[in-house]
């Protein structure tokens, strides 16, 4: 099974996934795009690696210019860093600043960053042992702007080359191979150009002992350089000017699905994407102009791009509006996004980075009937309320949380619905509406509906455990919030439960509580 995993930073600091399979469902973002933790700076860049096909880890610098991390395993369950527990891994450099991370093997992951004294930092883990970092960031030398992106890339296993464009708008490289100290330490090497500096430099590696370097000039055309085993970098000599008219610094996406192939993708100054391509035996499609894929995003916004096989390719881009927008390549097929690309959801800073992950799934995906689960409220004659709540929550996480309230009273009342669904290992994952309905005395409706529907990881990860979990509702009138939460969650039996409320919020005064209604998940059906 194939899938496709994405990441970016909201607006309030948190970072969001959203998920895709093949076979299986649409994007889950379409549903809400679930929360996975982090306070950090709005926007900020994830940068994602994949050690095995079925773990995931990610990286970010806070607020405090300390880089923080996250991971998802083979096992499932939820994110580390869900209900804000990222891991601190130590550094102090510029807030936000972009970390690149790479892996030569299922057992290592190398970081990277550029500090607020222009020099570039290491970190690294090896299985079996803790991060490095966390007795200070490995100084790697350099003079370059604060906070630059730097590029690593491994051309085999036992090797990491880095690039970086300097103060100058030169472009340096330092390298390692195993057994061997960083070349930077003695010096960064000069290999060419003038270009913004800081701008970002896009590195591919086809194959073992063969690199090739993209990035975007001042006059907003795309230039390249490139290096094989036993020659010297062409940029000595000058860069090759591909062509194109773009922001000047733009960061360039380059993927390259096939070892005899590459294929170049860029954000216009018309918010339109472009695409250049090489193949083995041609020349640069993009000296006879780039190709524009449609789009209208913000100008010089980073494109994302995954290769799931030699014949596909996915491109991802968060919008003017917010959202992120997917296009997609098969081959004997042109682009999607001629027609139009597809929204997939989200709220987010417009052109934030957006990273995406790709994997073949090994483990056996959820699968099975979805949860049902029904509630009649009643109440006594002192509050002339009543109505129902159903909730529905499918082996993909995905949910829907719909109910209807109606006051057949005088007075007026606020309406509070919570429902609780948990592990018998403390993971509780809870549904809540708020509302008003009205009485006689006023021209308001007696009514309240309520349809919410979303998505979260953690009830697909978890899917086995809430499915042989337990649930508990309560209806709320006029009630201090507050007083629910524990006293639902006493009912529950769940001391220092691991709260992720994914619907709703509020608060309020109480007149009227009604009976806790505990029960276990049912197999199938309505409980």
């Amino acid at each position: 099974m194939d899938k496709i995993d994405l990441f970016i930073m909201g607006n309030d600091g948190t970072v969001y996934s959203s998920w895709w399979t093949n076979p299986g469902r649409d994007w889950s973002g379409y549903h809400g795009w679930s929360n996975i933790g982090g306070i950090f700076p709005k926007g900020a860049p994830i940068a994602e690696v994949q050690r095995h096909p079925n773990n995931i880890d990610l990286f970010v610098c806070g607020n405090d210019g300390n880089v923080y991390t996250a991971w998802w395993g083979e096992n499932g369950g939820l994110w580390s860093g869900t209900f804000d527990n990222w891991r601190n891994i130590g550094g102090t450099f510029p807030a936000g600043a972009p970390i690149t991370a790479t892996s030569r093997g299922h057992g290592n992951i190398d970081l990277f960053i550029t500090g607020n004294d222009g020099h570039v930092y290491t970190s690294w883990w090896y299985d079996g042992s803790d991060w490095s970092g966390l007795n200070g960031w490995r100084d790697l030398g350099g003079t370059f702007p604060a906070g630059a992106p730097v590029t690593a890339v491994c051309h085999d296993s036992e090797s990491i080359d880095l690039f970086i464009c300097g103060n100058d708008g030169h472009v340096y490289t330092a390298w390692w191979h195993t057994g061997q100290e960083w070349s930077g330490l003695n010096g960064w090497r000069d290999i060419g150009g003038t270009f913004p500096p800081g701008a970002r430099v896009t590195a591919v590696s086809r194959h073992a002992g063969h690199i090739e370097l993209i990035i975007c000039g001042n006059n907003g055309r795309v230039y390249v350089a490139w290096w094989y085993a036993g020659s010297d970098w062409s940029g000595l000599g000058g860069w090759r000017d591909i062509g194109g008219t773009f922001p000047a610094g733009a960061p360039v996406t380059a993927l390259s699905k096939a070892p005899n192939s590459i294929d170049l993708f860029i954000t216009g100054n018309d918010g339109h994407v472009y695409t250049s391509w090489w193949y083995e035996g041609s020349e640069w499609s993009g000296l006879n102009g780039w190709k524009g894929i449609g789009g209208t995003f913000p100008a010089g916004a980073p494109v994302s791009a995954s290769s799931r096989h030699p014949s596909v390719i996915d491109l991802f881009i968060c919008g003017n509006n917010g959202h992120v927008y997917t296009s997609w390549w098969h081959e004997g097929h042109d682009w999607s996004g001629y027609n139009g690309w597809k929204g997939i959801g989200g709220e987010f800073p417009r052109g934030a980075q957006v990273s995406a992950a790709n994997r073949v799934v090994e483990a056996v995906p959820p699968s099975g009937d979805p949860i049902k689960l029904h509630a009649d409220v009643h109440t006594d004659d002192a509050v002339p309320v009543g109505g129902w709540a159903d909730l529905e929550i499918h082996p993909d996480g995905t949910f829907t949380f719909t109910g209807h309230f109606h006051d057949s009273g005088f007075p007026s009342y606020d309406t509070k619905f919570v429902w609780l669904v948990g592990t018998d290992d403390g993971v509780v994952f809870g549904f809540m509406d708020e509302g008003e309905v009205h009485g006689t005395l006023s021209s308001d409706s007696r009514d309240h509906d309520w349809v919410r529907r979303g998505c979260n990881a953690g009830i697909r990860d978890l899917w086995e455990k809430v499915r042989r979990g337990r649930n508990n509702w309560r209806a709320d009138f006029d009630i201090d919030l507050g007083d629910v939460f524990g006293t639902v969650l006493l009912a529950l039996a769940y001391t220092g439960a691991a709260l992720a409320f994914i619907s709703g919020s509020g608060g309020g005064r109480n007149r009227y509580i009604s009976r806790d209604h505990p029960g276990n998940i049912p197999d199938g059906g309505e409980e």
